[in-house]
C-alpha cells in the first residue's frame, strides 16, 4: 500500500465521522466505543487499521466498510441508522455546541436534558 492509499484511507475515515454528524474525533470515538488516541492515530494517519477495525468504524458511521478501506463502492450502506443511532448523533452533536459555549456537560445536565426531550416527544 503506498502512502496515497493511506492517507485516502484516513481521510474517508475523517470525512465519514463529519458525514455521519460528528464534530470531534472524541465524540464518534466515545460513540463507537474506541479510545480516543486509537481512533486519533487512525484519523490522522498516524497508525494503521485493520479491516476489523475498519468493520467497527463503518458500521458506527454508517458507511460501507469497503469504501472506506478502498474507497470502491456507495459511500453509505444500504441498511438504514437505526433512530437510536440518530438520537445519539444528535445528543452527541448538542453535547459539543454546548461544550463550545463554555457549558459544562455533566450528568445532571444530560439527566436535564434527557428529560426535557422526552416531555417534549409527549411520552
Amino acid at each position: 500500500m503506498s502512502n496515497a492509499d493511506a492517507s485516502d484511507i484516513h481521510s474517508r475515515l475523517r470525512q465519514a465521522r463529519i458525514n455521519a454528524g460528528y464534530r470531534s474525533a472524541a465524540a464518534a470515538a466515545d460513540a463507537i466505543g474506541v479510545t480516543l488516541s486509537t481512533y486519533t492515530s487512525h484519523e490522522n494517519g498516524n497508525r494503521a487499521y485493520s479491516s476489523d477495525t475498519a468493520t467497527c468504524y463503518a458500521k458506527g458511521l454508517g458507511v460501507s466498510p469497503n469504501w472506506l478501506l478502498f474507497g470502491e463502492g456507495a459511500e453509505h450502506t444500504a441498511d438504514k441508522i437505526d433512530n437510536s443511532q440518530k438520537i445519539k448523533r444528535a445528543v452527541y452533536g448538542a453535547f459539543a455546541a454546548v461544550e463550545a459555549m463554555g457549558h459544562p456537560v455533566n450528568a445532571e445536565n444530560i439527566s436535564e436534558a434527557a428529560a426535557r426531550l422526552y416531555d417534549l416527544e409527549g411520552r
